[in-house]
């Protein structure tokens, strides 16, 4: 493991925006204002509104709105304080917030209590908490 890795996180602070395409390896955390593309060798940890494509190793949406597609080799995680408009392809999904789109999942999917999906899902496996809603179509396979 590279001891460097935590300090290899690029952050786009509050008041700040960005607009084009942002290759960048290691970790990225947007708090500002970001319009483009996303190609990322580590995580994206997100806490603003996004108009954004997004290719990662994996994404949290914290908080706010991501509106694009996003391509994930790990986990995509949305938060219930945050909604995703845009098609996911990931190994896994955990979702509590928002997510309309269609999704697939090589792995796992979970939707929390607080989860709403509005689209198609295709995974292998997925959990479902008590309260959350999928309005589409499921295919497990």
């Amino acid at each position: 493991m590279d001891n460097n890795k935590q300090s290899n996180i690029s952050r786009l602070g509050e008041g700040t925006v960005f607009e084009g395409i942002l290759r960048c390896k290691g970790d990225v955390e947007i708090a500002g204002e970001f319009k483009g593309e996303l190609h990322v060798d580590g995580a994206v940890i997100l806490h603003a509104d996004l108009h954004s494509d997004i290719a990662a190793s994996s994404v949290r949406l914290v908080r706010g709105t991501l509106t694009g597609n996003v391509t994930s080799a790990g986990m995509v995680s949305v938060s219930k304080d945050a909604a995703l408009h845009g098609n996911v392809t990931a190994s896994q999904l955990d979702l509590g917030g928002t997510l309309e789109g269609d999704v697939t999942v090589s792995g796992s999917a979970a939707l929390q209590s607080s989860a709403c999906l509005r689209g198609s899902i295709r995974t292998p496996s997925m959990s479902m908490q008590q309260g959350a809603a999928i309005d589409g179509h499921i295919e497990m396979k």
